[in-house]
C-alpha cells in the first residue's frame, strides 16, 4: 500500500483525536445544544477551558497551606496517624474541620463526615488501675493517662514489692547485666526504655541507633523469665524531655495472642508516677550512674508497693473514613459520581517509641485532597456530576477503609464515574508524577492531557506505578471494575515506611501541581459523555 493518502483522507484522520476528546468532553448523554451541533469538532475541542470560578480557585491551591496541613499531620499530636489511634482520630477531626470551612457537604443525610466501620481491635479496660502505696498513702492513677499497657502486654491483678533493675538487658559481650545480683520473683519490676548512652557513639552497644536489647517486648520478656510478676516501664529522663505515657500502644488494631504476648502485665509509666514511687528526680539519678559507669545498678525501692490490674480483651473497634461532598450542578448528572481518595493514616508507633511521622506516605496525598477541596468549595465552582472526597483510614493495614466503602458505598458503585487516588506524591523527581492506570486508557490519557493543559500543572504526568498498584485504595474500587488513576511518585524512596519520613523532604511545589491537575481532571470527568474505558490491568 502505498504511504500517501488522499487529503481528504488525511483530513480525516487529522480530525480523529480532536472528536475522540470531544465524546469526552462534550454534552453528556448526547443530549448536544444547538451549540455543540453546530460547530466542528476541532473548533469545539479548541474551545474548551476551565470556567472563570475555577480558574481563580486554583490560585488556592499555595505551598503555605499544604505546609501547614502537614505540619499538624506529621505533629506528635497526630503520633503517626495509626488505625483505632487517638493520633488518627486527631487527624480525623481537622479534615472534617477543613472541609467544613470549605464548603464542602456532609455525605450523610445526618450532617455527619464520617464514614463508619469497625475493626478488630486490642483494648484495655475501663477498671484497669495502678495504685502506688507509700506507708498509709495510696495514689491511683488512671490508665491511658497516667500509664498504659504496652503491646504484647498480658493481663493480670498484681500486688507487690517493687524492685528497679535499670534497662533490663543482658549483654554478656559487653559484660553488661541489668539483672545480676537481685531475685525479681514475685516482684514488680521498674525498668528504663532504651539503653544506656544512647546518643553515644561506640560502647556499650555499638552505635547511636538502638539495637533488639531496647525492644519493649525485649524488656517485659527478660522480666517475665526470671519470674517478674508485672512490669513498669518508664521514659529514660536523661534524653528525652517528654515523659508522658507512650501514645500509639491501645487500642490497637489486631487480635490478642497468647503464643506472642507477654504472659505478666507490662505498662509504660508517666513520670508522675516515677516521681511518685522513686521519689523526685531519683529516676534521673540512677540512670546517669548506670550510664557513667556502664554497669547495672539492680535495687530493691523500699517502702513501696504497687498494686495493678490489667485487663486486655478483644472487641470490635469503630473507626472512620472522612467524606465530604461537592453537589453536581447538572440535575440529570448530579447522581452520578467522581472519587478522589487518599488515605490519611500511617503505622504510628514503633516498640521503641519513635513516631513514624508518614508525611509523604501520606500526609502529602491528605494534603493534596485537602487543597482540591477547598478549590471546590470556592464561591461560583461548579461541577457537573457529584464529587465525593473520601480520606480513607486502615490502609496501611490492608486497604481496610476502602474496602468497607466498597462493600458498603453510600451510592451504588455503577454510579461512579472513576476514582482518583493520591497516596505519596510530595518525593521524588520535583516536576514528574505518575498515574497508575493510565497505560490502560486512552481516554484517561486523553483527559490528563487536557487536565494538564488547562490547568497549567508543571508536571510531567508518566504511565509507571503499576507494581504499586494493588497497595493503595483505587485498587479496592477497581475490582468493583471502577476506572481508576492512582497518582504517586516514580519511584518508592528509601524513607518509605521509616522515622525519616519527615515534612522537611516533602517537595510542596510538586504536591501543589498535583493538586491543580487533579481538580482540572476532575471537572473535565464531570462534562465527559460517558465513563472513561480503562482495559487490560493485569488480575
Amino acid at each position: 500500500m502505498s504511504r500517501a493518502r488522499p487529503l481528504a483522507r488525511r483530513f480525516a484522520a487529522l480530525l480523529l483525536p480532536c472528536a475522540a476528546l470531544l465524546l469526552l468532553l462534550g454534552a453528556p448523554s448526547g443530549r448536544a445544544t444547538p451549540a455543540h451541533r453546530g460547530t466542528s469538532a476541532s473548533a469545539a475541542a479548541a474551545e474548551v477551558t476551565l470556567p472563570a470560578p475555577l480558574k481563580s480557585a486554583l490560585e488556592t491551591i499555595v505551598v503555605d497551606d499544604l505546609k501547614r496541613h502537614e505540619t499538624f499531620l506529621t505533629s506528635a499530636e497526630c503520633a503517626g496517624r495509626d488505625t483505632l489511634q487517638p493520633g488518627l482520630e486527631k487527624a480525623r477531626d481537622y479534615l472534617v474541620d477543613h472541609h467544613k470551612k470549605f464548603g464542602l457537604e456532609s455525605g450523610h443525610s445526618d450532617g455527619s463526615y464520617l464514614f463508619e466501620y469497625e475493626l478488630p481491635a486490642i483494648v484495655f479496660g475501663a477498671e484497669d488501675h495502678l495504685a502506688v502505696m507509700k506507708g498509709q498513702a495510696v495514689d491511683a492513677f488512671l490508665p491511658g493517662v497516667d500509664f498504659v499497657p504496652v503491646r504484647r502486654s498480658g493481663s493480670g491483678t498484681v500486688e507487690g514489692d517493687v524492685v528497679f533493675c535499670g534497662y533490663g538487658i543482658v549483654d554478656a559481650e559487653e559484660g553488661y547485666d541489668d539483672w545480676k545480683g537481685i531475685d525479681v520473683k514475685g516482684k514488680v519490676v521498674a525498668l528504663l526504655l532504651h539503653e544506656p548512652r544512647e546518643t553515644k557513639k561506640g560502647r556499650p552497644f555499638k552505635g547511636v541507633d538502638w539495637t533488639d536489647h531496647a525492644r519493649i517486648s525485649h524488656k517485659g520478656r527478660a522480666a517475665a523469665e526470671r519470674g517478674a510478676a508485672a512490669v513498669l516501664l518508664f521514659t529514660d529522663p536523661a534524653n528525652h524531655d517528654d515523659l508522658s505515657v507512650l501514645k500509639g500502644e491501645h487500642p490497637r488494631y489486631g487480635s490478642l495472642d497468647p503464643k506472642r504476648d507477654c504472659p505478666i502485665p507490662v505498662v509504660h509509666c508517666s513520670g508522675a508516677i516515677g516521681d511518685r514511687l522513686f521519689g523526685p528526680g531519683q529516676l534521673l539519678s540512677w540512670q546517669k550512674a548506670i550510664d557513667a559507669k556502664l554497669a547495672g545498678a539492680p535495687r530493691a525501692v523500699e517502702g513501696a508497693r504497687v498494686r495493678l490490674e490489667v485487663k486486655l480483651s478483644g472487641t470490635q473497634a469503630k473507626t472512620h473514613n472522612v467524606i465530604a461532598v461537592k453537589r453536581g450542578s447538572d440535575p440529570l448528572l448530579r447522581d452520578e459520581w467522581i472519587v478522589l481518595g487518599a488515605h490519611y493514616d500511617h503505622i504510628g508507633v514503633d516498640e521503641y517509641g519513635r513516631i513514624f511521622h508518614g508525611a509523604d506516605d501520606n500526609g502529602s496525598g491528605t494534603s493534596c485532597l485537602l487543597e482540591i477541596g477547598e478549590a471546590l468549595g470556592q464561591q461560583g465552582v461548579e461541577v457537573k456530576r457529584s464529587v465525593l472526597l473520601i480520606h480513607f483510614s486502615g490502609e496501611e493495614h490492608g486497604l481496610l477503609g476502602a474496602a468497607a466503602w466498597c462493600k458498603a458505598p453510600l451510592f451504588p458503585a455503577e454510579k461512579t464515574l472513576a476514582m482518583v487516588n493520591m497516596d505519596m506524591v510530595g518525593r521524588g523527581r520535583p516536576k514528574e508524577i505518575d498515574a497508575a492506570g493510565l497505560a490502560y486508557s486512552a481516554d484517561f490519557q486523553a483527559l490528563v492531557r487536557k487536565a494538564t493543559t488547562l490547568s497549567r500543572a508543571r508536571l510531567k504526568v508518566g504511565e509507571g506505578g503499576m507494581q504499586y498498584f494493588k497497595r493503595s485504595d483505587q485498587f479496592e474500587f477497581w475490582r468493583l471494575g471502577i476506572p481508576v488513576l492512582f497518582f504517586m511518585e516514580p519511584e518508592e524512596h528509601p524513607d518509605y515506611h521509616q522515622v525519616t519520613d519527615t515534612m522537611e523532604k516533602i517537595v510542596f511545589g510538586k504536591v501543589a501541581e498535583t493538586a491543580k491537575l487533579v481538580t482540572a481532571l476532575t471537572w473535565l470527568l464531570g462534562e465527559a459523555e460517558r465513563r472513561p474505558r480503562q482495559e487490560g490491568i493485569p488480575p
